[in-house]
């Protein structure tokens, strides 16, 4: 990288570049075909390497917001620093906790991810906007990566089937449990009247919340009110137009 001239290519040195990437995601497609895929992007944007980043944003229009680094928002860089990064994170593991006292009082971007791959294994770094995110949710970033790539590699091992984007899962089994992060959501039980109808139910509710609203679609809200005179305008029209009989 950086390095297209003769004049260069002896220099010592450390070239770095940014190549803004854009990938559109069919999920259909294998994980193969995908990272074949991202492949000739990222070689496609080597290729015109030598256009500085600035004049991309200045050809492009961007209307500049300090809030936000212009045309991408998060960063993802791969290297390989071999046993030096075997030293510094260990043997086993891919992702160490870091026990120092590195921090960024400012994030470059909304999220930086780096992964050093050391051979035998990979370490990786997350450094995101506190103000945008949580450290939870960082973690669970690094939970699903890791989750991700042992599907990958654990599907590497059966003859004559593809895994598709689609067959990825995003959550382990476990976090589907009782203590799980779903568990909130999945609780969610409540008694009900079983011995009446579900349009009886609606109009008790009618009754209670006759103003809030019941029904959302696009730009149009309808209150409960509204939603149950729509119904019974409906209802009417269907027993006088086609003299409609119970079950039917």
């Amino acid at each position: 990288a950086n390095r297209n001239y003769a004049g260069l290519e002896d220099l010592i040195g450390f070239f770095v570049n940014t190549l803004v990437l854009r990938e559109e995601i069919d999920y259909g497609v294998s994980v193969r075909d995908f990272i074949l895929q991202v492949s000739d992007s990222v070689s496609q944007a080597q290729m015109h390497q030598d256009v500085p980043f600035e004049k991309l944003v200045e050809e492009l229009g961007v209307v500049q917001d300090v809030s936000r680094h212009p045309i991408f928002q998060v960063m993802f860089g791969l290297q390989s620093f071999g046993s030096e990064a075997k030293r510094m994170y260990g043997e086993d593991s891919l992702f160490q906790e870091f026990k120092g006292n590195v921090s960024y009082d400012v994030a470059k971007f909304d999220l930086s991810v780096m992964i050093d791959d050391g051979g035998d294994s990979l370490s990786g770094s997350f450094n995101y906007a506190t103000h945008l995110f949580k450290e939870s949710t960082i973690n669970h970033m690094i939970s699903t990566y890791v989750y991700l790539l042992e599907q990958m590699v654990c599907h590497q091992n059966e003859v004559g089937s593809q895994l598709l984007l689609e067959d990825l899962s995003w959550v382990r089994e476990e976090e589907y449990s009782a203590d799980g992060i779903f568990s909130d959501l999945l609780d969610a039980t409540i008694e009900y009247d079983s011995t009446v109808t579900i349009h009886e139910l609606f109009e008790r509710q009618v009754e209670k919340t006759p103003d809030h609203i019941a029904l959302v679609y696009e730009d149009v809200k309808l209150t409960y009110r509204e939603l149950n005179e729509r119904s019974n305008q409906l209802a009417h029209y269907l027993l006088e137009t086609y003299k409609i009989q119970p079950d039917e």
